[in-house]
């Protein structure tokens, strides 16, 4: 069949996914398609597929969300969302339901459908997002549509009698949110009508404030900072005051890369998506790849809808060919100790443990003898081996869940032999073994554990 009417064949062609994996992918799905009066009171699951009279019209509705264009698949969303229940509590609650289910099972093994999910989630759930909720990325809380009353208040500096205020004029949107439970009411406010409130009442801004503006997370926005790439009035011992923005000078920044940029296509990633991929290798990752887009070495489109540097997609392939002309000018595909730790997201104890039982190989380097790690060494490491904590974070299991899976293939840490004080700070098992266990041989073998970065 032709790609280009398939909005997922290019991402499932890359990923090389078994047939058994792409016929269960379609089954999860089929088994949530809203229809027939599928009330979803247990588990969503449909046993009709059995009977081909049965198992037709949710493979055809399966076609329309799964196969057909995002729009479809959004549309499958809203319909789990808002249109099996009246209650639109209940909906809430069946949703939630799903992208438990979803998440577990596919959704970090596929870029397409996380961004597509993550995109229904930022503008149709109106509830809050925190750190707390773990089956999301740091960039999909931080851009999220909705959030409480006091976390605006304190984030943006505003009492929160005035965001009353705004709301009661209508102002800014706001859901109460109940909790039987807890006999407590949560009100939840529309970020972007709470940036049309800001730009009415104040020239000035805080740090947090214009990293939200200019659609970054904090630690980026200091990167840009630090650098002097973005200026602004620096904190003042004497009067107490902390860093602040003008946001003219804010929305002057973002014009730089968002009046001028065509619209994005096919061969565009999305700008969060962009830093991932570069992850933590070059210094000041979200400074380099700026001034990259600024001086003409990077391909950029521009998705209107979006807010800030979040609406900015780059050309995938220009970003890996000036990625790996950024890495080998650096330092010819080489790490430090330091660099590794922070790129792998361990401890640099770790790092050292690998090396003195040669499971990472170095090397001097240099006048003052550095010691370095080269990237095929690393490569080779991650082929072998699978990190226990960024298994665990990828397939949704605990120890406690993984344990009896291992035991009943006898499969050990590869320390197991050494006494505790000789161990290894997090537990590491050799690929060949974890790819044994059903539950997780899919993740394994495809080495999505390293996906996970935190």
């Amino acid at each position: 069949m032709d790609g280009q009417n398939f909005w997922l064949a290019k991402a499932l062609k890359k990923l090389n996914l078994p047939i058994e994996n792409r016929t269960q992918l379609a089954r999860f799905f089929g088994h949530w398609q809203p229809i027939e009066c599928n009330r979803f009171d247990q588990s969503g699951s449909f046993a009709g597929f059995a009977d081909m009279d049965t198992a037709k019209p949710y493979a055809i509705s399966l076609g329309e969300a799964y196969f057909s264009s995002p729009e479809g698949f959004h549309t499958f969303l809203d319909r789990i969302h808002h249109h099996v229940y009246a209650d639109q509590e209940q909906g809430d609650t069946l949703f939630k339901r799903f992208y438990r289910s979803f998440f577990r099972h596919f959704a970090n093994d596929i870029e397409p459908l996380y961004e597509e999910f993550t995109n229904y989630l930022n503008h149709n759930w109106r509830h809050p997002l925190s750190n707390k909720n773990t089956l999301f990325s740091e960039s999909a809380v931080e851009s999220h549509s909705w959030l409480a009353l006091q976390t605006v208040s304190k984030r943006y500096e505003l009492p929160k009698s005035e965001l009353k205020r705004a709301i009661k004029l209508g102002e800014i949107k706001a859901e109460n949110k109940y909790f039987k439970d807890t006999d407590r009411t949560f009100l939840s406010l529309y970020v972007a009508d709470v940036h049309k409130f800001l730009s009415k009442i104040r020239d000035q801004v805080n740090g947090v404030t214009a990293a939200s503006i200019l659609g970054v997370t904090k630690k980026q926005f200091y990167q840009l900072v630090d650098s002097h790439y973005l200026e602004g009035q620096s904190p003042s011992e004497i009067s107490g005051a902390l860093w602040s923005f003008n946001r003219k000078d804010l929305n002057g920044f973002l014009e730089r890369f968002t009046e001028t940029i065509p619209i994005i296509d096919d061969e565009f990633i999305p700008f969060p998506h962009a830093l991932r991929k570069i992850g933590n290798r070059i210094d000041q990752p979200i400074v380099g790849l700026l001034k990259a887009i600024e001086a003409g070495d990077i391909r950029t489109r521009r998705k209107s809808e979006l807010v800030g540097l979040r609406s900015l997609y780059v050309a995938e392939q220009d970003l890996m060919d000036w990625y790996r002309k950024m890495v080998n000018d650096e330092r010819e595909g080489l790490y430090t100790i330091e660099e590794l730790a922070r790129s792998m997201c361990v401890s640099d104890h770790l790092i050292r443990q690998l090396i003195n039982c040669g499971l990472l190989q170095v090397f001097n380097r240099g006048k003052k003898e550095v010691r370095c790690i080269s990237t095929k060494s690393v490569d080779e490491f991650k082929e072998r081996y699978v990190l226990f904590t960024k298994l665990s974070q990828q397939s949704g299991l605990a120890l406690h869940e993984i344990r009896p899976l291992l035991k009943a293939h006898n499969i050990s840490a590869i320390d197991h032999y050494r006494s505790k004080e000789d161990r290894f700070m997090n537990r590491i098992f050799y690929r060949h073994d974890l790819i044994k266990v059903k539950e997780i041989s899919t993740l394994v073998g495809a080495m999505g554990d390293w996906d996970y970065m935190g």
